[in-house]
């Protein structure tokens, strides 16, 4: 046996492959007391490539000893990269320290960190340095001695870990401060704190009001770069590395004294991270930002773009290839959350207001000192937060947060006498804890807010993580989320809510708690007989159920259309101002379904539409549904039929649909040339002549002049100009280049300019020279969109874009989980504020579906039905 000096053993970073080097691997003693724990020593050495030697001593907490705490993730720290070779290259690999003369394996990243602690300490043994003084003036010094919870804890011996992690709160809180690793600089570091220290001066009131303008508008009051400038993705790489979304941060920085966060060597305060975090939300900038960069990492291909005779533009997509791409990212998917949306969740659990730890920043005061504990917080609502984490063990979802419970937690006297303490506990396995914390949940009050977790997730691709089979009334939280839930908007958070009129649940007999079943009361309202069948998101398809309904809702106090009952329920009908929502949407809602109108129609009637039986499908789902959603469209739809509709004013207005359940449609000519079976279609079909606007030679010159600039001022949001090459760039190059614009005299440039209500005497935008089809009259760049479109559309993906429209057996209208079909059933269950959708079962029990928004039942309504009673029913698996 070859025996090695480990003092001897020249360790550079490399991992150690002799298995005789075992005999020398560090072992750890037990502790002590049960409030003991082990400080680490950096022991000095020479030069860069030194060896990292460490000592370790054990003290207790009761002493009250000096030392600080190390916050990092001990996965790789960096995710979003500027080339594939970058993200392909790292390796997370486990590297040798020596530790009282013995070998510990750490990983990269924590190795990384203690290398720049080791060049810190020189550094600061300097006395005469100047940095060296202002930084132990800031109280910026490395620290002597230091917690480091993967050398400090034995990872392998359950119960001291078991012990250790119930007093981590007690362990960050005596820390004199923490230091926050983010891992080493890379090239977005810079650029990053540059625009973030930037954004310290912006004010809320500046920033808020930048949520009306463009982001091009926004940004120049608020003295950014351009939100297509490559600077923001920098902005975005840096708030995406790991340590935002870990799991444990978020108790260790509730609990630190002092935080100093570090970069490389780069040091800097986190007020600086949440104020940015703060702007970026308020002005909407940071949604911009995320999508901006998200196209970057997975978005199509945009082909050159292809354009009917009328200059109205066809973009098509294809696979995008890794050459093409500008950013790279280990992520998962956009279900790890959105970038700065961490820091703001973050920020609520630090300063204890951790009712908000679930929610999707809402009320977030920016740059807030406040550490105000608001008397009572639900535990179930730091639960929250940990399903848009990371964690290695799925177990940490739950104790992860337990002593940010004791600090903020305040039990009231509904809770049950059978409630047992929650503890971790690593000898159970997931589904144990997970059952073990619901239990803890709902016998902590006599609510069911806890069902209301179920159905917002999508799986995630890690199935060594997810549990065995839960009951499906318990959640899974090694599931990410995919939408934002019910219980974070508004209308729920303020109590608008109540469909169950604030019945409280009854926990069942003290026999039957910490089972497998949940015995809860409910009341059946109705069974659900049509629901939109579609992977994604789709108003046509949600017209097609609410044209199911009667021409005037039955379950509303007030006239409500087809069309108005639909569209409060895409957004659960609120806005962040009103509630019920603003009247104002009906015509947002209204114009947007005739632009999808407009969109299907022109996407059915091109040569490749006509072969495309899904364009064709959508393109009828909004002609046989129009007059029924907007009744009004029947009556001019009938004025028109009177005349000749020609090419001129069908431009500017959707396509006449025909009048409803029109057989004849259904019977749509297939023919190999494309022109023909256009024109049959129209000769056949359609019950006015049309002379199709995209292949008509009619128009006059000044209005093809006139589109084309709207068209080129909608696809100009798009463009990069001076910054970093992007798709986009490279897709406005060839806009430019491929249209040949007709020369307009001036004098019929203003006579066009007469002929257009409402259009505004903007300022142009010059012209690239260099460009070989320049345009003879530049475009006017205007908002595609009004603040209340905006707002419209944020609202309904907030809500609808996972989630599903259904229609009842007795017309009720409502948005449910995307897992609901039909012969579910809709319940109002004591306990909770929202309807909740069962499914029956054979042997009479129920499985949890999710939570809905019924139109009509969502106010405690339903009590007024006859028959409506609550019986007892089971949960079940």
């Amino acid at each position: 046996m070859n025996f090695l000096d480990p003092e001897s053993v020249s360790l550079t970073g490399h991992p150690i492959q002799d298995t005789d080097l075992n005999q020398f691997k560090f072992v750890y003693k037990p502790l002590p007391t049960a409030s003991s724990i082990r400080l680490l020593h950096l022991q000095p050495s020479v030069g860069d490539g030194a060896v990292i030697r460490l000592s370790m001593k054990t003290v207790d907490l009761d002493d009250k000893p000096q030392y600080d705490a190390l916050s990092y993730t001990w996965g790789r720290p960096i995710t979003v990269f500027q080339t594939k070779e970058e993200r392909d290259n790292l390796e997370d690999q486990q590297l040798p320290i020596i530790c009282d003369g013995l070998i510990v394996n750490i990983g990269q990243n924590l190795h990384d960190f203690l290398g720049a602690w080791q060049r810190m300490l020189q550094a600061a043994s300097d006395g005469n340095d100047e940095r060296t003084a202002s930084a132990r003036k800031a109280g910026l010094l490395p620290p002597t001695e230091l917690w480091i919870d993967a050398i400090c804890i034995n990872q392998k011996d359950m119960d001291e870990k078991s012990t250790q992690v119930s007093m981590m709160g007690r362990i960050y809180s005596q820390t004199q401060k923490v230091i926050i690793w983010l891992g080493p600089e890379d090239n977005f570091t810079r650029s990053a704190l540059q625009i973030i220290f930037k954004m310290q001066g912006i004010q809320q009131l500046q920033a808020r009001a930048c949520r009306s303008m463009t982001d091009e508008d926004g940004c120049k009051a608020l003295g950014l770069p351009p939100i297509t400038s490559s600077i923001w993705w920098s902005v975005f790489a840096f708030l995406h590395r790991s340590w935002f979304r870990r799991v444990w941060v978020m108790q260790e920085l509730a609990f630190a004294p002092q935080i100093q966060m570090q970069c490389g060597l780069l040091t800097f305060p986190w007020a600086a991270l949440s104020k940015a975090a703060g702007v970026l939300y308020e002005s909407r900038l940071g949604d911009s930002m995320d999508m901006w960069a998200w196209m970057e990492l997975d978005g199509p291909k945009f082909n050159e773009p292809l354009f009917l005779e009328d200059l109205t533009p066809i973009l098509t997509t294809e696979e995008r290839l890794d050459s093409d791409r500008n950013l790279f990212s280990i992520l998962k998917g956009r279900a790890v959350g959105s970038s700065f949306h961490n820091i703001i969740r973050l920020e609520a659990t630090r300063v204890g207001d951790s009712s908000r730890l679930g929610d999707r920043a809402y009320s977030f005061r920016l740059g807030t000192n406040s550490k105000k504990i608001i008397p009572f917080v639900p535990i179930l609502h730091m639960f929250d937060s940990t399903c848009r984490s990371e964690s290695s063990d799925p177990r940490d979802r739950i104790y992860a947060v337990l002593d940010i419970a004791k600090r903020d937690v305040h039990d009231t006297d509904l809770v049950s006498p059978y409630r047992r303490p929650l503890v971790p506990n690593y000898n159970l396995d997931t589904a144990e804890v997970y059952l073990e914390a619901a239990w803890y949940i709902l016998l902590s009050s006599n609510d069911l807010e806890l069902l209301l977790r179920k159905s917002l997730c999508s799986k995630n691709d890690d199935s060594e993580l997810k549990p065995p089979s839960l009951p499906s009334w318990v959640p899974d939280w090694t599931l990410a989320l995919n939408e934002t839930s019910m219980w974070a908007l508004k209308p729920f958070k303020e109590g608008n809510w109540s469909a169950s009129r604030n019945l409280f649940w009854v926990p069942p007999e003290k026999s039957s708690v910490y089972r497998q079943i949940l015995k809860v009361q409910g009341a059946l309202v109705d069974v659900v007989t049509e629901v939109v069948e579609s992977e994604s998101f789709s108003l046509s398809k949600s017209g097609v159920v609410a044209a199911g309904l009667p021409t005037v809702y039955p379950w509303a106090s007030e006239k409500l259309t087809r069309g108005d009952v639909l569209w409060r329920t895409l957004i659960a009908n609120y806005d962040e101002d009103n509630y019920p929502a603003s009247d104002e949407f009906k015509t947002v809602f209204y114009n947007s379904w005739m632009e999808e109108n407009k969109k299907a129609y022109r996407e059915y009637y091109c040569e490749e539409g006509l072969s495309d039986p899904e364009k064709e499908a959508e393109w009828f789902r909004f002609v046989n549904n129009t007059f029924k959603i907007f009744p009004q469209e029947e009556e001019l739809f009938e004025e028109i039929s009177k005349t000749e509709v020609k090419g001129e004013r069908c431009q500017e207005s959707v396509a006449p649909s025909p009048q409803p359940n029109n057989e004849r449609l259904q019977q749509k000519p297939r023919q190999h040339d494309g022109q023909t079976a256009r024109n049959s279609v129209l000769s056949e079909n359609l019950p006015i002549q049309i002379e199709q606007p995209p292949f008509n030679n009619t128009e006059p010159e000044h209005q093809r002049q006139e589109r084309a600039e709207e068209n080129y001022a909608v696809l100009s949001k798009l463009n990069l100009a001076s910054q970093a090459p992007s798709q986009f760039d490279i897709m406005m190059k060839q806009l430019v280049k491929s249209v040949e614009f007709p020369q307009s005299s001036p004098d019929e440039a203003d006579r066009a300019d007469s002929k257009v209500e409402g259009k505004e005497k903007d300022d142009h935008q010059d012209t690239n020279s260099d460009e070989d089809q320049a345009l003879t009259k530049p475009p006017k760049i205007r908002s595609p969109h009004s603040f209340s479109e905006r707002e419209f559309d944020r609202l309904r993906n907030i809500f609808s874009s996972s989630r599903r429209i259904f229609r009842t057996r007795e017309n009720y209208l409502g948005n449910g989980p995307k897992s609901i079909r039909p012969g579910d059933q809709v319940w109002i269950l004591a306990g909770t504020k929202i309807p909740s959708v069962l499914r029956l079962q054979e042997n009479g029990k129920y499985v949890l579906v999710g939570h809905s928004y019924a139109h009509g039942i969502m106010h405690g309504e339903a009590f007024k039905r006859r028959g409506f009673e609550f019986v007892n029913i089971q949960l079940e698996e």
